[in-house]
């Protein structure tokens, strides 16, 4: 690893600022790499200049994806930002074209579904999964695990494990602070290759019934991955080292 590793990461903005969490920079720069921010402003980011001199680019997680940006009605997600939206979507636009490494945390892994979303059968975005946001909802600290995902530590970690459908995924506790989420609707735990974590979930717990697998990890393309826990919480170096040495 080396700190010529330069790892983008795009700023949330309000009215007087732009921000970001600092667990972000420090997990980029604790994990090996050199942090990049991207900033949003009034006027048109020179997104070619960050694609140039970066090797790939974390999208963070933040305020709920607005549905509307893509056709549908805004149910029950909260505190939405189009003009975010719409910036990371051409912020991943620019990483595909240079086919740069993208990684997608939480409400990052949530845009990155919407903009493959046509290559998934059986997966839907839902606007609320009850029992997701645990940390926040039993107030527990963000870098504490509060439920296992079944994860294929294989694509995630490089480990060794068996290669068969049902064996290749193993359990793993993660923090957990969302209430958006990807289901998968098939009931089988026969998964496509591209989903490397999941959580199997009863459908009394969801708003939607008969859905009952939330998809915590996509290997969304070769260079593309995103997750729904915070591996920057977890201080998962791993994971991030893994995804981008590779």
């Amino acid at each position: 690893m080396s700190e010529e590793t330069k790892i983008a990461i795009c700023l949330a903005q309000s009215k007087t600022q732009n921000y970001i969490n600092q667990s972000y920079l420090e997990y980029i720069s604790e994990a090996g790499f050199a942090p990049i921010v991207i900033p949003m402003l009034n006027k048109s980011v020179n997104l070619a200049f960050y694609v140039s001199v970066c090797d790939g680019v974390i999208l963070p997680g933040g305020v709920d994806i607005d549905p509307t940006i893509f056709g549908r009605d805004n149910l029950c997600s909260m505190r939405t930002d189009p003009k975010r939206d719409q910036f990371e979507l051409e912020i991943i636009d620019a990483f595909l074209a240079k086919r740069k490494k993208i990684f997608g945390i939480c409400r990052g892994f949530q845009l990155l579904f919407r903009y493959f979303e046509n290559s998934f059968k059986y997966l839907y975005f839902l606007q609320d999964v009850e029992g997701h946001s645990t940390n926040n909802e039993n107030e527990v600290e963000r870098n504490v695990p509060v439920h296992f995902v079944e994860m294929d530590t294989h694509q995630l970690y490089g480990t060794k494990n068996k290669v068969g459908n049902n064996d290749r995924f193993l359990p793993m506790f993660v923090n957990s602070m969302h209430h958006q989420g990807v289901i998968y609707s098939v009931k089988t735990e026969f998964f496509p290759e591209a989903i490397v974590a999941y959580k199997k979930y009863s459908p009394i717990s969801m708003k939607m019934s008969g859905l009952n697998f939330v998809i915590e990890a996509i290997k969304f393309a070769p260079n593309v991955l995103g997750v729904q826990w915070h591996p920057e919480e977890l201080k998962d170096y791993k994971l991030l080292q893994f995804f981008f040495n590779t």
